[in-house]
């Protein structure tokens, strides 16, 4: 990838979050993971805002956050896609052995607002897993979801450029729950470009 550097802020080094279940008896299986995209995935017990719906109760949002810094070449970048490098997931696993990792349906990624002098588009990934948290494992093949970008304007100077990716669900379901949840996970952007 022409030596572009990339980085993960979120805790100093390439990592992953697991998004702690709900505390209520019965709560759904599903948790967030962050790939960099190179089939290398840690995953660390993270904080999970949760929120109620006040007009519908059995609605449930829950949000993540994942900080990402990415540096580019202006002559690798302008008018052609390049993969920033890291994704993330929404997953469940299955409850009877053997533990298997799987994508939650109807997931898809998008850029909240286009920056200025850059292309954001949804890069999905498939990803080959192995993932321990607390004692529990599983493995599967699952589907990361992070951006492509390209520059549409030539700078002489080095510029950052700042934005958010999120990967969503809306109303998911799980099997025999009486809650449907909205899932976000927020990625913030810093893209540098020399």
């Amino acid at each position: 990838m022409d030596n572009l550097t990339k980085t993960l802020l979120t805790g100093g080094a390439m990592s992953a979050l697991a998004a702690a279940p709900a505390a209520a008896a019965g709560a759904p299986n599903f948790h967030l993971a962050v790939s960099n995209g190179d089939h290398a995935l840690v995953l660390k017990n993270g904080s999970v805002h949760n929120k109620t719906g006040i007009h519908n109760p059995k609605a449930i949002t829950k949000t993540q956050r994942a900080t990402f810094t990415y540096t580019g070449k202006e002559s690798t970048m302008y008018r052609k896609k390049v993969f920033l490098g890291h994704g993330t997931t929404w997953y469940t696993t299955t409850t009877k052995a053997p533990n298997v990792c799987k994508t939650i349906p109807g997931q898809r990624g998008r850029v909240l607002v286009q920056p200025q002098g850059m292309k954001v588009h949804d890069h999905p990934y498939t990803q080959h897993v192995s993932i321990t948290v607390t004692g529990f494992h599983c493995t599967g093949t699952i589907t990361f979801y992070g951006p492509d970008a390209y520059i549409t304007t030539k700078h002489v100077n080095t510029r950052t450029v700042r934005f958010t990716f999120t990967d969503f669900i809306r109303r998911y379901q799980p099997q025999n729950s009486k809650f449907f949840y909205n899932l976000y996970a927020y990625q913030d952007w810093t893209v540098n470009i020399e």
